[in-house]
């Protein structure tokens, strides 16, 4: 496994308001009929879980969790080398088309041909063509 203090303790969606509440129970309701076994949280047991007053209820995913997003990122790399991928990082690609049964990315500096691509950015990105 990926070392990355990973903590299946649990996943709780508290509603700021009352509004957010009725929201948050049609997600719990959602991810029920796909299975999930979820819990739907009042007052008090919202409070008692996440040690905050005032949220009015949530929801909560027992089977989920949490982890060290740097070191998951870390470990997935790590695997991923260990079974012969490249990794270039911190390279900003221009286009990506396609090139027979792989694809052809055009960069700065210049090209690069895979059979596969993983495109990874974060959350401040610009848009993707």
């Amino acid at each position: 496994g990926i070392e990355c203090d990973a903590d299946q303790s649990g996943w709780i969606q508290p509603a700021h308001s009352q509004a957010a509440l009725e929201k948050t129970r049609s997600r719990a309701e959602q991810w029920a009929r796909r299975g999930r076994a979820t819990v739907t949280l009042d007052r008090q047991e919202t409070e008692d879980l996440t040690g905050i007053r005032g949220y009015p209820g949530g929801w909560m995913d027992p089977s989920g969790g949490v982890l060290n997003p740097v070191e998951y990122a870390r470990g997935l790399a790590d695997a991923a080398e260990k079974a012969g991928a490249r990794i270039f990082e911190h390279t900003r690609v221009a286009s990506i088309d396609r090139n027979g049964d792989g694809w052809a990315l055009k960069t700065e500096s210049g090209s690069v041909c895979a059979g596969k691509v993983l495109i990874a950015t974060n959350a401040y990105g610009g848009p993707l063509n």
